[in-house]
């Protein structure tokens, strides 16, 4: 299943914000990352690397997979999307 990025930047905004912390301070926790790039993974640029990606997880109190793609409502809509292209493009 292919990964959002968009969605994966929302969750990590959502998972700074809850701890009330700006983009720097965040950036700090995960392994010093600076703020451009916390803003890069926020806005779906890029996505953290696999080591920032647990650090990211268990300050949200989430799995990775949880990070990465959502809970399973956002799992499964995902999935029907893929089923109703794929079955578009049968026709």
């Amino acid at each position: 299943m292919e990964i959002n990025k968009d969605d994966v930047g929302f969750r990590i905004s959502n998972i700074r914000k809850r701890l009330g912390l700006n983009q720097e301070l965040f950036g700090k926790k995960i392994n010093q990352a600076h703020k451009s790039l916390v803003s890069k993974w926020e806005k779906g640029q890029s996505l953290p690397n696999n080591e920032r990606l647990k650090l990211i997880a268990e300050l949200g109190g989430i799995t990775v997979d949880k990070l990465l793609y959502g809970d399973m409502d956002q799992i499964l809509s995902n999935i029907l999307k893929i089923i109703r292209t794929l079955e578009m493009s049968r026709t």
